[in-house]
């Protein structure tokens, strides 16, 4: 069955999957699928496509997982993810799966009486097959249990959680049409979030932990905010998480994607994070600021945590540079825009101000710490003169008398 299949693509993509990969073989591996230019790698990823979804002996979740999690030495990682970034987007087979599950399936199967059957539907369209048949027309052959749950997109979508970390983690690869390898990923995939458990606490569990690493990859960031995000956007309501004035921002960038001199660092003012403050101090006052959402079956088990995690997310999906910046602005909502605020709700806006900063990493922090350094070497405290001492001007109630 497999004569049509050329010997060296035969050698070369079992030799990858019987090894454990050591990087003396694995150095071989990339020599020989390299070798023999542009034609040499469409016929290995023909070949390695096939296997995967014609004869159905290699997994496409496993292997991919295989793959990205392998050691990384020398230039190692650029071919794996290489590898597969062709095999994930060149051929049409799994981008035809994923759009199929994604326009015909909804993540909210609790509201859709016929989800079984558009399930069905759908495995009917593209079958699933976990081992080898060698004539599928044999009624004494071996033949497969039907699948009710579950598919290769939503197999897919813990493994696509790794794939991004891994490519966050590896050095930058070579750019392609001013986009990176996770960028072009998240182009055709990201709507696979769409059916994600925990899209928002993955979102920013990531950008959290990989602050550092990606504090300078502005276009990194934005991409995996408004894609994942974004993927939701027909089964959630308007400003359910994002604020208008940061998808304006994403949208401005799309326009001036194509002028090379347009900034990629935004220029945000205050008023924004006066405005975002405000909707995480509205939703722990219990004021609903948000549109209506079924709590039982959302991520978050109130408004107030999704309030909180949805503000850090776009506060770490900014386009700047300098994550101090961002916290030296976060308290200037405070102390500069306390005029803006009543005076009977000023501690909910500075506990709200609080609760953002603890949950940022410890780069957004350093801009609380300037600012408490200036104020402590100021005029007024190392000079003190005025009748009531420290602690009564912290008193509200003594500094308003």
């Amino acid at each position: 069955m497999l004569s049509n299949l050329s010997i060296f693509s035969q050698l070369l993509i079992f030799h990858c999957l019987t090894l454990s990969l050591a990087p003396i073989e694995f150095e071989k591996f990339s020599i020989l699928f390299f070798t023999g230019g542009t034609e040499r790698v469409s016929k290995s990823i023909e070949a390695l496509n096939s296997l995967i979804w014609k004869y159905n002996i290699i997994a496409l979740d496993r292997w991919t997982l295989c793959m990205a999690l392998r050691p990384n030495e020398k230039n190692d990682a650029q071919v794996c993810f290489f590898i597969i970034q062709l095999l994930l987007l060149k051929p049409k087979d799994f981008r035809e799966r994923v759009s199929e599950f994604a326009n015909a399936m909804s993540p909210e199967h609790w509201n859709h009486g016929e989800f079984y059957t558009q399930h069905m539907n759908f495995h009917k369209s593209f079958p699933e097959k976990f081992v080898f048949e060698e004539n599928p027309n044999d009624p004494n052959g071996f033949h497969h249990l039907p699948v009710y749950f579950g598919n290769v997109c939503m197999r897919f979508i813990p493994v696509l959680d790794i794939l991004v970390h891994r490519s966050i983690e590896l050095p930058p690869v070579e750019r392609v049409k001013s986009k990176s390898l996770l960028e072009q990923l998240m182009d055709h995939i990201a709507v696979l979030y769409k059916f994600h458990d925990r899209p928002i606490t993955y979102l920013y569990n990531t950008l959290h932990y990989y602050e550092y690493r990606i504090r300078n990859r502005l276009a990194l960031k934005k991409k995996l905010v408004s894609c994942i995000i974004g993927s939701l956007k027909d089964v959630r309501p308007p400003g359910w998480c994002l604020t208008d004035q940061y998808l304006d921002m994403i949208r401005q960038d799309t326009v001036n994607q194509a002028n090379p001199n347009h900034p990629e660092e935004w220029t945000v003012g205050l008023d924004y994070y006066v405005s975002l403050t405000g909707r995480l101090v509205r939703s722990l006052q219990g004021k609903f600021p948000f549109p209506f959402m079924d709590w039982r079956f959302n991520e978050f088990p109130n408004e107030g945590a999704h309030a909180l995690y949805s503000t850090c997310v776009e506060i770490m999906g900014l386009g700047i540079l300098d994550p101090a910046q961002v916290g030296a602005k976060l308290v200037d909502v405070i102390l500069d825009g306390c005029h803006l605020v009543d005076v009977q709700v000023l501690p909910d806006w500075i506990n709200a101000v609080g609760l953002i900063l603890s949950y940022l990493p410890d780069s957004y922090l350093d801009g609380l710490k300037k600012r408490l350094v200036s104020a402590l070497n100021s005029t007024p405290l190392s000079q003190w003169n005025l009748p009531q001492n420290p602690f009564e001007m912290l008193n509200f109630e003594c500094v308003n008398r």
